[in-house]
């Protein structure tokens, strides 16, 4: 077989799905980059197919668990900041906010982070 054969052969075989041939690369240089192109494919996450409600089921729930983290956020930074002015002493309504906000978010776990709970399973699972 002539080197002229032979190329044509990897040519045809290259064209029918058979084979890559790429002209002026090595065997290790193309192992390389077939590497390369596997690690990215195997990298990126298929997309997630949701129907409409269950989209909007998700959102919704991000959206509320970000509301309610953010109140509990400035809740508990007020709290912080009147003991540190020493304005908190005698009066017994601040540990209740403090309860208040902790049992709102609790309750918050109970729906929404459920939710959001079904949400991650389906992303891990592909």
């Amino acid at each position: 077989m002539t080197q002229a054969d032979q190329e044509d052969y990897r040519v045809k075989n290259a064209r029918e799905g058979k084979a890559i041939y790429i002209p002026g690369k090595s065997v290790e240089e193309m192992k390389v980059i077939l590497a390369a192109e596997k690690a990215e494919k195997d990298a990126k996450v298929p997309p997630l197919k949701l129907t409409a409600e269950e989209a909007a089921t998700y959102a919704d729930a991000i959206d509320l668990v970000c509301v309610r983290l953010k109140q509990a956020e400035h809740t508990f930074a007020l709290l912080a900041r009147i003991q540190q002015d020493g304005e908190y002493e005698g009066h017994y309504g601040l540990p209740a906010i403090a309860n208040c906000a902790a049992a709102a978010l609790h309750a918050l776990g109970e729906a929404e982070l459920d939710t959001l709970n079904k949400l991650s399973i389906r992303l891990m699972a592909g």
